[in-house]
């Protein structure tokens, strides 16, 4: 028993009962439509041999309620990637295909192209954003279930919704935690998405953390993070990995100039005579576009921190020892003390953060 709650808080705490009294105020036939303009209980023919339909329970009541929290109806994942592509193009649903274009190595010629293909309309514009609202609360509630999965740490906003089928045997449904399908819907970046990642896990062997969500985040967020930072031509992938130079003993300006070329960010801490430490370990493989912070003797000056992020921001700031306070979420935009101006602990320093569109 989870008390009373709103409809959307029961969307973000992915309560049961509210997703089946939603389907019992719309009504059945209402929702059977919808689950038939989101083209599920049909293959998506998106070229996959042996893609089943599915199928469907609804001849009771209890059933049709069923239906809206995942019982009573078997779908497969490319279609429900294919349903959520309405939600993440603002109405407009897209079939998934997976080659992009087959080429004769003798002659250049493409022999297939793939292609964008429009399946239907299945709602409006703002039904489709005010869906990816609430799924946003999912991930950015203290008590949505998808709050694992967020990377506001990394300069990113996402939409998710998770699911937790229980899994039917002899006719009857499972009862324990392990006994389940645990699934994620991801839309990245929140707005305009460009991303639609799903990841189901069925009957998990081990629970190191008491709950899958932690195992399946850490393989969210490497891949997701790669996807985001290939496609922002300002951001190198933070996947790809670089030996790690050791430019302590060199000068500012050539430690500098080695970690840039190495592909890292630079900052440093001391504004005279020779490094004395680095912030990453000399010689292992790291991933580039990472933050290096430099440690010289002198004075510390502000650096440039546009485009930073909060993590950036933070760990600098754990460096010298100044306070750092912060208003939105992504990466930085603003300032409050300007580049090259003295900062000491004593300092307090406020950062503006926006997410990249």
């Amino acid at each position: 028993d989870q008390g009373q709650m709103t409809y959307r808080e029961g969307f973000w705490r992915s309560s049961n009962v509210a997703f089946a009294k939603t389907e019992q105020k719309i009504g059945a036939q209402t929702w059977k439509n919808y689950l038939e303009k989101f083209k599920f209980l049909q293959s998506t023919q998106s070229g996959l041999n042996g893609e089943e339909a599915g199928s469907i329970s609804f001849s009771y009541a209890i059933d049709q309620a069923n239906t809206a929290f995942g019982q009573a109806i078997r779908v497969t994942p490319l279609q429900m990637i294919q349903a959520y592509s309405a939600i993440a193009n603002n109405g407009k649903e897209i079939r998934p295909y997976f080659i992009d274009k087959i080429v004769n190595s003798s002659t250049g010629e493409i022999v297939k192209q793939g292609k964008t293909t429009t399946v239907g309309h299945p709602i409006k514009a703002s039904t489709a954003k005010q869906v990816r609202k609430y799924m946003i609360d999912v991930v950015n509630k203290s008590d949505g279930t998808a709050k694992e999965f967020d990377l506001s740490d990394y300069g990113y906003q996402i939409a998710a919704k998770t699911g937790t089928a229980q899994i039917s045997e002899n006719g009857q449904y499972s009862q324990t935690y392990k006994d389940a399908i645990h699934s994620v819907m991801v839309l990245a970046p929140k707005k305009n998405p460009k991303y639609i990642f799903y990841m189901a896990v069925k009957q998990p062997s081990k629970l190191p953390d008491g709950d899958i969500q932690p195992t399946m985040s850490k393989l969210f967020k490497p891949l997701m993070l790669q996807a985001l930072n290939d496609s922002d031509s300002a951001v190198k992938s933070k996947t790809t990995k670089q030996t790690v130079p050791n430019v302590v003993g060199q000068s500012i300006s050539s430690a500098k100039s080695t970690m840039t070329k190495a592909g890292f960010r630079v900052a440093v801490v001391g504004s005279k005579g020779k490094i004395t430490s680095q912030s990453l370990l000399a010689n292992q493989n790291s991933l580039t576009n990472q933050l290096v912070i430099l440690t010289a003797k002198g004075n510390a000056y502000m650096p440039n921190m546009i485009g930073w992020s909060l993590v950036d921001a933070q760990t600098f700031a754990n460096k010298i020892g100044f306070k750092l306070t912060w208003k939105g979420s992504g990466f930085i935009s603003g300032q409050s003390i300007a580049e090259n101006q003295l900062i000491a602990k004593s300092s307090v320093v406020s950062i503006a953060l926006k997410e990249k569109e």
